[in-house]
Parts: structure tokens; sequence; C-alpha cells
């Protein structure tokens, strides 16, 4: 062990603290508090001193109550802010280099060729960059029977109506498809939307509706043969000035909405609970 002194002293360690400097408390090591380990602490108190199920006090988890384990979350680590920031003056990224500036787009391989260019391709199924899928909230013919009965003077549907309504919930896409399925359209409606399966046209058309499509970038009627796209749109204005004066005159109030057939069976309950109640009132 390293060890010294000057003429006249003790000879100490130069590693460890001298056992006089330990005794008068000199030199001993202390360790800090941090406020994770206060937090920590805090959590593991409330865990072992709340009252459990049955008790007196008990507080059952909710959204309210909950709170992360202590840790769990750190401190967002800060780049860029100098070298006196932990993170350096090139963010973690190094001085120099092709990925310190910025790096290559996904699938570059330095030049040659490149992996979704070398392997097979499937006819009819384009790949690599610039290339996308179109993607569609779908509209089934359950949401338009549903409208049609709620509605009963709605001849044209579109997804606007749909949404407005409550039929459909909030959709993060904003190009709609009408889908098939197993269940027929109870009467003849046309109906607005940026495409149509197969299925859906013929059922549509089954009953003696339209399809008619909806340009994806400007939600204008596309022009069709067959289609009489002014008298379309005067007839969906006025439908929807109708729709606008009934639900003013209070015509729709106790239409099940919103959330369609969710709130259905909450309004079904509430009904139920409303005949029980009265049933224990009378007796």
């Amino acid at each position: 062990m390293l060890s010294g002194g000057f003429k006249g002293q003790q000879p100490h360690s130069l590693v460890r603290p001298s056992s006089t400097a330990q005794r008068s408390g000199a030199g001993s090591l202390t360790m800090r508090l941090f406020d994770h380990k206060r937090r920590e602490i805090k959590f593991i108190e409330d865990i072992t001193g709340a009252p459990g199920p049955g008790e007196e006090g008990h507080k059952e988890p909710n959204l309210t109550n909950l709170r992360p384990f202590p840790g769990n979350y750190p401190k967002r680590h800060r780049k860029g802010r100098g070298n006196a920031g932990g993170g350096g003056g090139s963010s973690g990224y190094g001085m120099r280099g092709q990925n310190s500036r910025g790096g290559v787009r996904p699938g570059f391989e330095g030049g040659q060729t490149s992996q979704y260019r070398r392997a097979p391709k499937w006819p009819g199924r384009p790949m690599g960059p610039g290339h996308t899928r179109t993607r569609y909230a779908l509209v089934q013919l359950e949401h338009l029977n549903e409208a049609a009965e709620l509605f009963p003077t709605r001849t044209i549907i579109d997804p606007g109506f749909l949404l407005d309504q409550f039929v459909l919930t909030k959709q993060k896409l904003e190009l709609f498809k009408v889908v098939g399925g197993d269940v027929p359209l109870t009467r003849p409606l046309t109906v607005l939307a940026h495409g149509f399966t197969a299925s859906a046209a013929a059922a549509i058309e089954a009953a003696g509706g339209k399809c008619v499509l909806l340009s994806p970038t400007t939600n204008e009627v596309v022009e069709m043969e067959g289609v009489d796209v002014d008298g379309i749109l005067a007839l969906l204005d006025k439908e929807e000035a109708t729709t606008e004066q009934e639900e003013a005159e209070g015509k729709y109030v106790d239409v099940p909405r919103p959330g369609g057939a969710r709130e259905r069976i909450r309004a079904e309950i509430r009904q139920e609970d409303k005949e029980a109640y009265a049933r224990l009132v009378s007796a």
C-alpha cells in the first residue's frame, strides 16, 4: 500500500483516511440523497402504510391515483448544450463523418445496389421510396342502415353526415370506403364516398340506390356517366336544411346519440333503471 509522511509525522495511507480522521469525522464519506430516492422512499411508505382491501380508508386503484414507479421516467437528456451539459458540443454524434451530418436515407447501402432493389418483385405491388398505399376509413352497410333508420327523410348519405350524427366515430383518416357484408341495405340510398368495394356497390344497387364517388383531394362529387352532379348537390343541400330544421324542432331528441350502438345499450340500461325505480316507488 502506498504510504508516506514528512519528518516528525506519523506515516498514513494515501488511499483511505487515517483512523484518527475517521474517529474525528474529518474526511468521512457522506452520501447525497437525491430527489428520486426521496420519492422512492415516499412511494414505499405509501405502499406499506396504506390500508389494505376491506380496511377503513382503503383506496381502490384507478386512473386518478396511479403514478409511475420512481425512476421509470428519468429526465430527458438535453444534448448540444456544451461540454458542461454532459452531451458534448456535437450532441453525441461525433465531430466528423457521414452519420454526424444527418446520416443517410433508409435503405442506402453506400452506393451498392440496395436490398430492396436486389429482391424479386411481385407484379402490381410497387416497393421502395416514393410508393405508398392508400388507407381508408371503413363504412359498413350497418352504418348506412342505422342512418336510414334514425333519419327516414334522408336519401343521400355522405361521410360528413355520418360523423356529424355520431353514427361513425371520429376517424384519423380522411378518405372513406364503403365495404360490404352479410346485411343487405334496408332501403334505397344515394351513398357518397371515396371508394366502394364490389360487394358494397352490388348491395347498394340491388336496393335501388346509387354509388357516387368523391374526389380524394377536393371531396367534390366526381362526374360519372349517369350521375347528375348538380341534382345530387341540390338535393343534398335541401336534405341538410331539412335535417337541421327537424333537429331544431326537437324531433331527434330521443335518438340515442352520440356513440351509436354503445349509446343505445346505455340508453336501454337507463330506461330499465327508471322502470325499476318506478316499480319501487309504486310499491
